[in-house]
């Protein structure tokens, strides 16, 4: 596969957004003891994804190629939507905040999901 063609590699962008699909849910909850599930979640998680990116080079971040265009198109929706939802909207609470976290995760999980493994 050459550089210059597209491949949208879902499992990659999943792969490396887990960490911020769990930080989500420590705004859904505030009990104390869901947090420290989380906090334990999201230590396993690390400790577990560098074992098994031991074995499969391609899920580095350091060993992907991220196509330019997309990555520069991502950034802009982003932009752009980060500032309609920030300054278009009469009040500030938890499902708002969550409303713009997930906005940035989903162009966040589309440029790493235009990515490729570099050869």
């Amino acid at each position: 596969m050459t550089t210059n063609q597209l491949h949208f590699d879902w499992k990659y962008g999943l792969y490396s957004n887990i960490p911020f699909f769990l930080i989500i849910f420590l705004f859904l909850f505030s009990a104390f003891k869901i947090l420290i599930l989380l906090i334990l979640l999201l230590v396993s998680y690390y400790f577990f994804s560098h074992l098994f990116e031991k074995k499969h080079d391609d899920y580095i971040r350091k060993n992907r190629t991220f196509h330019s265009k997309i990555s520069f198109l991502s950034l802009i929706f982003l932009i752009i939507g980060e500032l309609l939802l920030i300054f278009y909207s009469n009040n500030y609470n938890t499902w708002h905040f969550i409303a713009v976290y997930t906005y940035g995760l989903f162009w966040s999980f589309i440029k790493d999901s235009f990515s490729i493994a570099k050869q």
